[in-house]
């Protein structure tokens, strides 16, 4: 869960490669990482918070010992936490210090005849070289001292050839750090905690108080409800009922997890990372995307939503209220029909199943007449029907 991905073999070329036990001891068996707000479950296992977390909202099992696990029994390990942040802080200065040895290069083969021959010293004088004069400064010819030209010109060198004591001016002064936007883009530095002081000596500062945010039941809320929900969270509440159900979950991970460590961050920094893993997912790509994961399919739509397709939703589905329409026709026709027919009920439900199928075939071979001949010909199709309107409730005056 770091930036920077190690790995316990790193330990094989030290001094000491046994470490990488210590290593491989110190990481998650889900992420594969240094473990991040370490948690225990009740079969004493140590997991992320956030990665047991989220295997618990799948599946229901220790993910090492495959025993039964609930979320409430999960349990924070401040010391591990602690042991685990120092070991990070201390990992890659161990590995500089535990380098292996090279093996010596093998000196070249001498000849008997240079073997006579008196070795040469060579002495370096770069001990008795002044030290290097930047670019813009120039040295006195007098005293020798280091200055800007304009400075020896204009009283310096006077002084010096008059005997006087000559000034020098002040060394330049580190350029400062800008404090302009550039500023707010530099790296941080990491700071420096003591992490055995902050165990023995600072136990009010293991807990704090953020409170675990509660599990959802979404099949007995409505869409406008869970909306309601991410907005107390400070959450968007754009998208579709089933990405507002898997925002909600992340962020109710992240949250969660957060509360489980000794250093939690803010929950600006939580909404940041839930906008990450949104730009990452699927499901949210796919709403970004035309022609993304569902290829115009309505499945991941809902008619409650403001951009719900109403056209694509209409053209997808117009055979099957045709199909449905010239059915309920059929079914009236047949009750206002004539009793006494010469084949019995059997014969004439087989007969009006056929004359059914004949027709559906027809119109489908037929599919390519146009709408409005089609919604003219049901018109005149159609029985009529005839309302007494001066009966209807809606049009009686009240007394």
């Amino acid at each position: 869960m770091s930036n920077k991905h190690t790995d316990p073999s790193d330990w094989e070329a030290s001094k000491l490669p046994r470490l990488s036990q210590l290593d491989s001891l110190q990481r998650c068996l889900i992420c594969k990482d240094l473990l991040k707000a370490p948690v225990i479950t009740s079969c004493n296992h140590t997991f992320c918070s956030q990665c047991i977390r989220q295997h618990l909202m799948a599946e229901n099992l220790c993910p090492l010992c495959k025993t039964e696990q609930f979320e409430s029994n999960l349990k924070r390990n401040i010391l591990l936490e602690e042991i685990v942040l120092c070991f990070e802080r201390l990992r890659p200065e161990l590995l500089d210090q535990l380098k292996a040895d090279e093996p010596p290069e093998p000196a070249p083969a001498r000849s008997t005849e240079s073997a006579s021959e008196p070795e040469v010293i060579e002495v370096s004088d770069e001990d008795s070289k002044p030290d290097k004069i930047p670019a813009d400064h120039v040295q006195c010819p007098v005293c020798g001292q280091s200055m800007t030209a304009e400075f020896l010109q204009r009283s310096h060198i006077d002084d010096c050839l008059s005997g006087k004591k000559a000034k020098v001016p002040p060394a330049p002064r580190p350029a400062k750090r800008p404090k302009g936007i550039s500023s707010f883009f530099q790296p941080r530095k990491r700071q420096d905690v003591n992490h055995s002081s902050f165990y023995f000596s600072q136990p009010e500062k293991h807990r704090h108080e953020i409170k675990k945010i509660p599990k959802i039941d979404f099949a007995s809320l409505a869409t406008p409800k869970i909306k309601e929900k991410l907005a107390q969270l400070k959450l968007p509440t754009n998208g579709t009922r089933a990405q507002l159900e898997l925002r909600y979950n992340h962020y109710y991970v992240l949250h969660n997890s957060n509360s489980d460590s000794s250093h939690p961050v803010s929950d600006l920094t939580l909404r940041q990372k839930l906008l990450q893993w949104e730009k990452s997912h699927a499901a949210f790509l796919a709403a970004a995307a035309p022609g993304g994961l569902f290829g115009g399919s309505l499945s991941h739509k809902t008619v409650s939503d403001k951009d719900f397709p109403v056209d694509l939703w209409l053209n997808t589905y117009k055979k099957e209220f045709r199909r449905l329409i010239r059915a309920a026709r059929r079914t009236r026709k047949k009750k206002n029909g004539d009793d006494s027919s010469d084949n019995g009920p059997e014969s004439r439900g087989t007969a009006d199943a056929e004359a059914a199928n004949g027709e559906t075939d027809k119109e489908e071979k037929n599919g390519q007449i146009s709408e409005t001949t089609s919604a003219r010909e049901g018109e005149e199709n159609a029985p009529e029907l005839s309302f007494d309107l001066s009966t209807s409730s809606l049009f009686v005056t009240p007394k």
